[in-house]
């Protein structure tokens, strides 16, 4: 039993025997360890939405987090509702649905950009996607030739050089 950084976690490792059978070989006893995670404290961090630049992004405004946080909140565990904690017993949490258009533009808006700022992000998304899919046709391009002397190699197909010169 061990009690990391004070209050961060205690984690047990007791030791149990187990019995593997091998088949037709006699039995063999293995140690099998039981791990056991707690926690007493958890930081809440809160980020600053801004512009994003994801080109992924098809339609509307990209939305992204900043990097640096502005708040911080250290709780104790049991004091959070298990409501905002995405961690459950149940397993991962659902997936949810990305926002719309008209949902990112609102929130943007709310958050005091400008509709002329999340015009010009839109146009550099549209610039990415652009220059992403002329650097993989340039790519295509380049390996072209050698996808097909690898291809021709593995059917076996050898072009015939030789004109043929019956009429």
């Amino acid at each position: 039993v061990g009690n990391r950084s004070g209050d961060a976690s205690s984690v047990q490792r007791p030791t149990v025997q187990r019995r593997v059978s091998l088949g037709d070989a006699s039995s063999v006893q293995r140690p099998t360890h039981q791990r056991r995670v707690s926690f007493s404290n958890i930081e809440i961090r809160s980020y600053p939405l801004v512009l994003g630049d994801h080109p992924e992004c098809r339609f509307g405004p990209p939305t992204a987090l900043h990097w640096n946080f502005i708040d911080k909140e250290i709780r104790r565990i049991d004091d959070v509702d298990s409501a905002q904690v995405w961690v459950t017993k149940d397993g991962p949490p659902k997936k949810t649905q990305p926002l719309s258009f008209l949902q990112r533009k609102r929130i943007l808006i709310a958050s005091g950009f400008t509709k002329r700022e999340i015009v010009e992000a839109i146009q550099r998304v549209k610039m990415i996607r652009k220059q992403r899919r002329q650097s993989y046709l340039i790519s295509f391009i380049d390996y072209a030739p050698e996808l097909i002397a690898k291809t021709a190699k593995k059917l076996n197909f050898v072009p015939n050089r030789e004109k043929d010169n019956s009429n």
